[in-house]
């Protein structure tokens, strides 16, 4: 069933063109990943769909009744709100039942014996099950875990949260919002591994129809079965998730520049035909000429140049010297922050040439490493380098960056011996044109700043480079540009990221860190992943990632037991619902007074209705037996 139709929409800022002729339609179940280019109107679009803004021509048509939800761009700062209680007043139609029904049960309990009260009570608390009233605080509670939030923050005010945090509060709000059709734009911002790997698993089991907006291509890979691009100012529909639309593509742009090429290699043939036959001035050959020259006309009007790439970062890293094979050496590292130690008995090397990849929960101590190494934290324990090694590092903060200079300053200040034609073509091929490089810092986006940052830290030729979030604000053609540019460059690399589909492409090797030193597992992040499944032995994860490790394992099991067991009582409550349907209707043909005279008949469906209450007596006790299961659970 459609629950969203889009036809021919088009939207115009002044004489700029965000996109026309957009069409497309959603049904109940669908999962659909929006990627394209920054600026090109995907947050635009989701404007248009929710109805804030309207189309320049187009229409958006929603099925009746439908609730379209999105994040809150501003979860409020109300200090006698918890985030708990907030997240619950998404519930505000629930609570007003509970609160009726306490009513009732009180005027019950104190005698009232009204018999329409007593009806009126049953088809409330009936319609309050049907709409989740049984689950809904236990759903909210594992959205808010889930998204990594702790049991303390949750209970605590508002204004009290960070801006992180109130994200993950606004994401969980929404989540569970009952929402037919969720807007999700760039849900993975703010969360760390467990947290995506979390809402990944919950956006897979997902009964409604969204849409998500993200860089991060390993997550469209694993919530997405349909790609929706802008690009050029037009809206490709692909079936598939990111991977499969990235070989569609490129199959259909191979077969569009097969196509232009014979279309242009024709043409030429013919005009050299028309050449050749006007040379021979003979009226024959002169009539035949002027009937190609239409020919040629009409293959021009059809000729349709593959439209070009979306414009992406191009450049390459390259070290000024090749440097030692033995790069560095951290032996026995440890660091606290109040007493409290945040890693210790921290040991690994690199080797010149390697990509490694530093992972693990946000909070670990990520960054605070790259910074012990650098030597601008002071820990404890032996840190060597080996000769001729420079490092370059790219903090994800920005902290490099000056807010007051222009971005041609920005640059050329940190490299003087450069004349303005190499800073300036250096930054072209990072984006920043014509008036552009005279844009202050202050006011440039976050991709322009990380942009900047990355320009900065390729120009100084370090053959050792400290990557921290490398890809964080990138959309995903700066990203893969980065991707191509980091394979070929011809140093070592220490990165931390949360994004997984980078780590696949790039990695040699990764690192977990823990509170007890780092766990190191070749190859890339399937690989990492391989290594950490159930299959691992027991002691191994243990090793690896410790007590807050095997709680979260076993959150995760309880997580996966709580939706097996929702899944089983909707099953058993459709499937008696169903038997329900089949005995009424069978009641129906037995009750027809044409029915009667045929005795026959009328015992094989009376053998049928038997059979259909038999079965809406099981599944009514299967489903009354898999309740209390999820009730207890939940409680737990």
């Amino acid at each position: 069933m459609s629950i969203l139709s889009v036809d021919r929409l088009a939207k115009y800022y002044g004489s700029r063109c965000l996109f026309e002729q957009a069409s497309f339609h959603m049904e109940e179940k669908e999962h659909i990943g929006l990627v394209g280019a920054n600026g090109t109107g995907k947050s635009t679009l989701f404007k248009l769909l929710l109805g804030k803004e309207e189309p320049d021509s187009g229409q958006v048509v929603r099925s009746a009744g439908l609730k379209i939800g999105t994040m809150e761009q501003h979860v409020p700062e109300d200090v006698h709100l918890t985030a708990r209680e907030w997240i619950l007043s998404a519930f505000d139609d629930l609570l007003a039942m509970e609160k009726q029904l306490e009513d009732w049960q009180r005027r019950i309990e104190a005698g009232d014996t009204d018999d329409s009260l007593l009806m009126r009570r049953q088809h409330l608390q009936e319609q309050y099950q049907q709409e989740g009233g049984l689950y809904y605080r236990s759903r909210a509670y594992a959205a808010l875990i889930g998204l990594g939030l702790s049991e303390e923050q949750i209970d605590l005010p508002l204004a009290s949260l960070s801006g992180g945090q109130r994200s993950k509060l606004g994401l969980a709000r929404l989540l569970v919002s009952r929402a037919g059709l969720l807007l999700l734009d760039e849900p993975t911002n703010h969360l760390d591994v467990a947290a995506i790997e979390w809402l990944e698993e919950f956006l897979r089991s997902y009964d409604g129809a969204y849409i998500v907006i993200s860089h991060d291509r390993y997550f469209l890979d694993r919530v997405t079965s349909k790609t929706m691009e802008l690009e050029h100012g037009r809206l490709k529909v692909f079936q598939g998730n990111y991977t499969q639309y990235l070989a569609f593509k490129k199959k259909n742009r191979e077969v569009e520049e097969h196509h232009y090429r014979q279309q242009v290699k024709e043409i030429q043939r013919l005009e050299g035909a028309v050449t050749e036959m006007k040379r021979w001035n003979r009226e024959k050959s002169i009539k035949r000429a002027e009937s190609k020259e239409k020919v040629i006309e009409k293959l021009k009007d059809a000729l349709e140049k593959p439209e070009d790439e979306i414009s992406t970062i191009h450049f390459k890293f390259r070290a000024t010297q090749p440097g030692p094979n033995e790069v560095l050496n951290a032996d026995g590292l440890s660091f606290s922050f109040g007493g409290d130690p945040l890693y210790s008995d921290l040991s690994f090397g690199l080797r010149r040439g390697e990509r490694v990849f530093l992972i693990g929960p946000n909070g670990c101590g990520k960054t605070t490493l790259l910074k012990q190494l650098l030597h601008q934290l002071q820990g404890k324990g032996s840190i060597f380098y080996g000769p001729g090694v420079a490092v370059g590092y790219y903090d994800q903060t920005g902290q490099q960056l000056t807010a007051a200079k222009t971005v041609l300053n920005e640059v050329w200040d940190a490299y003087p011996h450069l004349d303005q034609t190499s800073i300036r073509s250096a930054l072209a091929a990072f984006l920043f044109q014509g008036d552009d490089v005279f844009k202050l810092v202050g006011e440039c986006s976050g991709g322009e700043r990380a942009r900047i940052a990355l320009l900065k830290t390729m120009l100084k030729g370090s053959n050792l480079l400290f990557l921290d979030e490398p890809t964080n604000h990138l959309d995903i053609g700066s990203r893969e540009a980065l991707e191509d540019a980091l394979s070929e460059y011809d140093g070592t690399l220490l990165m931390v990221s949360h994004d997984r589909y980078f780590i696949n492409k790039m990695a040699h090797r990764v690192l977990l860190l823990t509170q007890k030193g780092v766990q190191p597992f070749e190859g890339n992040y399937d690989a990492y992943l391989a290594a950490m499944t159930p299959a691992a032995t027991l002691t191994q994860q243990e090793k690896t990632i410790g007590a807050g490790g095997q709680e979260y394992k076993a959150r995760k099991q309880r997580e996966s037991e709580l939706r097996k067991l929702r899944t089983a009582v909707k099953k058993a409550e459709e499937a008696s619902a169903y038997w329900e349907d089949q005995a009424a209707a069978l009641r129906e043909q037995i009750a027809d007074p044409q029915m009667a005279a045929d005795y026959k008949q009328v015992m094989e469906l009376t053998a049928r209705l038997e059979e259909a209450e038999q079965k809406v007596e099981e599944y009514t006790e299967e489903w009354a037996d898999l309740t209390d299961r999820l009730e207890g659970l939940e409680i737990e």
